[in-house]
C-alpha cells in the first residue's frame, strides 16, 4: 500500500522484522531488502549489507531460503552464530 502511493513523492518507510517469510523478491525489489550484522571481530558494532551488493542474486533466487541457509554471513539460529564468530564469518 505504502510502495503503490508514494511513487511520485519522496517518502521513505523503515522497518524491521524477524519475519524471513518477508525476504521475498515478489514483495520487495533488491534494493529495498537489508540485512544487519554485529561484528564480533572489533567492538560489537551493527554493520549493514545491501542485497543489492552481493552478487549473484537473480529476480528467481529464493532469498528466505538462501538467508536460512547462512549464505547472507546473517545467520538466524543460535548454533550458526556461533560458527559464524568460530569461523570469522566478518566482510
Amino acid at each position: 500500500l505504502f510502495m503503490n502511493n508514494c511513487q511520485k513523492k519522496k517518502s521513505q518507510l523503515i522497518f524491521t522484522t524477524h519475519d524471513t517469510n518477508l525476504l521475498d523478491l515478489k514483495i520487495f525489489r533488491r534494493d529495498q531488502i537489508y540485512f544487519t550484522e554485529k561484528t564480533v571481530k572489533t567492538d560489537y558494532q551493527t554493520k549493514l549489507k545491501y542485497l543489492t551488493k552481493i552478487k549473484g542474486i537473480r529476480k528467481t533466487t529464493d532469498i528466505e531460503k538462501e538467508y536460512l541457509k547462512g549464505e547472507y554471513c546473517d545467520f538466524p539460529t543460535l548454533g550458526s552464530l556461533v560458527n559464524n564468530v568460530l569461523n570469522g564469518c566478518d566482510e
